[in-house]
């Protein structure tokens, strides 16, 4: 299935590859790689995310790096809405994880 990246989502990714460079490149360049595998497997396997307390909201954790990445399923495609740092309070979140 076709994934694509809401404009939130355009702008988080800019936001954690700057914070994540100033720390390190290969932190960058790791999740750079991760988010890239998690997206291809998002568009694969689209019911496989764990489900919030949206029923049409789903989220996958990338992994090594603690950023959930939540988006919604639509016919022809995902639509990958935030990645937000698991740390982050639920409130912010665009729907709480279940």
């Amino acid at each position: 299935m076709k994934t694509r990246l809401a404009p939130a989502a355009v702008q988080d990714i800019v936001d954690i590859l700057g914070f994540l460079s100033t720390r390190s490149a290969s932190a960058s360049t790791g999740f750079r790689d991760r988010f890239r595998e998690a997206r291809q497997f998002i568009g694969q396997y689209p019911l496989s995310g764990r489900q919030t307390d949206e029923s049409n909201v789903r989220y996958v954790n990338t992994g090594k790096h603690p950023y959930l990445i939540f988006y919604e399923i639509f016919d022809a495609e995902v639509v990958i809405m935030r990645i937000i740092h698991g740390a982050r309070n639920p409130q912010t979140m665009p729907a709480r994880p279940s």
